[in-house]
């Protein structure tokens, strides 16, 4: 249906297929209206409507986009009551089974009304309440439909929540962080960039916080460890290329005192510009759907200060994304964004691939942008081994750290508890 291929002078039958199109109920009409042919979008050319007049595409964009995106800090909530203690594992496999239809956190306590015996006791642990979040109302209503049917008995209320707090976050265990969910669903790209971005998206194993571990700070921290230097370029699917053994080898070292080049840019600018790459001859539609991972996962990160991760040469497709950045950066310098070549930045580490996220929320895209990557030089096992070593010392001081801050948490509980028992006792004296 592209515009060129049709007279000018008749309207073009976009009013057909769009009636088509509005006789299904499938998602596929959210993928065709919002893949409107680029010509409608950048040219002089429109679309007809039913009646035969003109629109304007720029017209039917905005109303598009607010089909296919869920605002930031809106998560959707459906409550399930009426449910006994040995449910608990039978929602969370449900939970899990739903993770890549829509449902990234679920939670499950006491309700707030227990059951009572004939004389009006209370029964304790009596009756049970899950809460399952998502960011669409179609995951929602497949959620719902799937509790109606395992757990017939039980009632359910929906509710939508604004401006959410971590208090409220931290409540529930997620599939994958919830920031990234929050930033995947606010950006207009297609409903399969999206379907495929959240099934790239990384786990973020850590307990509620109404589960009582003492150690849920720690599992924080270990998870966006693991996010900065694991997941971030998938290094479990596509380890690290090493250098061979032998003395001669075809990628050369690279001198210490070598500068590379640096793209610099905000965690929005990288955003908007993963968020509108297209697939071509250069990157394919896995391709762009990585590079809309990597961008949502920085913005994550970002909320939790500055760290450098080197980029290794493998197999994968992230030196390509990150060259692909880099020359866009390059290209058309954005506002909130720098180039500077290494011509430049002579003696200034560090002197291999990296990314760095300053504390600022600015990205350091750090590589030479013209090298071909057959000449990038890889690390020796050693220098590999080192870098894991690195990252050991780095998670065993979480734990080092979580240890101290246990022992005071305990030392004061146990000060309050000894002064809470000293005034009781003086007030039995008193009496």
């Amino acid at each position: 249906m592209h515009p060129q291929s049709f007279d000018t002078s008749h309207p073009m039958p976009w009013n057909r297929v769009r009636d088509a199109l509005r006789e299904c109920s499938h998602c596929g009409v959210n993928i065709a209206l919002f893949q409107i042919p680029r010509p409608w979008v950048q040219s002089n050319t429109s679309v007809a409507t039913a009646a035969g007049e003109y629109v304007s595409a720029s017209h039917l964009l905005p109303s598009l986009n607010s089909l296919a995106t869920t605002p930031r800090g809106v998560w959707l909530i459906l409550e399930i009551d009426d449910l006994m203690a040995d449910d608990k594992k039978a929602i969370g496999r449900l939970a899990r089974r739903f993770a890549h239809d829509g449902v990234y956190g679920w939670a499950f306590a006491q309700s707030s009304m227990q059951l009572k015996t004939s004389e009006g006791k209370t029964i304790p642990h009596s009756r049970f309440t899950a809460r399952v979040l998502v960011k669409q109302k179609h995951a929602r209503e497949h959620f719902s439909r799937a509790i109606a049917t395992d757990f017939e008995a039980s009632t359910q209320r929906t509710k939508d929540v604004t401006d959410v707090q971590n208090d409220f976050l931290n409540n529930f265990q997620y599939f994958a962080h919830p920031t990234f969910a929050d930033v995947a669903y606010s950006e207009p790209i297609t409903l399969a960039a999206r379907s495929q971005v959240m099934h790239l998206a990384p786990p973020f194993d850590v307990l509620p916080s109404s589960s009582g571990s003492k150690d849920r700070a720690g599992q924080v921290k270990t998870a966006i460890h693991s996010l900065r230097h694991i997941e971030l370029f998938e290094i479990g699917k596509f380890p690290p290329l090493i250098a061979p053994t032998s003395p001669v080898s075809t990628h050369p070292s690279t001198s210490s005192s070598v500068g590379l080049d640096m793209s610099l840019c905000t965690t929005e600018v990288l955003r908007e510009l993963a968020s509108s790459a297209c697939p071509n001859d250069d990157l394919s539609f896995m391709d762009v759907c990585r590079m809309q991972r990597f961008a949502y996962l920085m913005e994550v990160l970002a909320k939790e200060g500055g760290f450098v991760c080197r980029v290794f040469h493998s197999d994968g497709p992230y030196l390509k994304i990150l060259r692909y950045l880099s020359s866009t950066i390059r290209a058309r310098t954005p506002p909130g964004s720098s180039f500077t070549s290494r011509l430049n930045r002579q003696q200034i580490s560090p002197y291999y691939e990296a990314i760095r996220l300053t504390p600022s929320g600015h990205v350091e895209i750090i590589l030479n942008l013209d090298t071909p990557d057959s000449t990038i030089r890889l690390p020796t096992q050693a220098e590999f081994d080192q870098y894991n070593m690195k990252l050991e010392r780095e998670r065993h001081d979480f734990s080092k750290k979580l240890s101290r801050s246990e022992v005071r948490q305990r030392k004061n509980q146990k000060r309050i508890a000894e002064g809470v028992a000293a005034a009781l006792a003086g007030m039995s004296q008193s009496t």
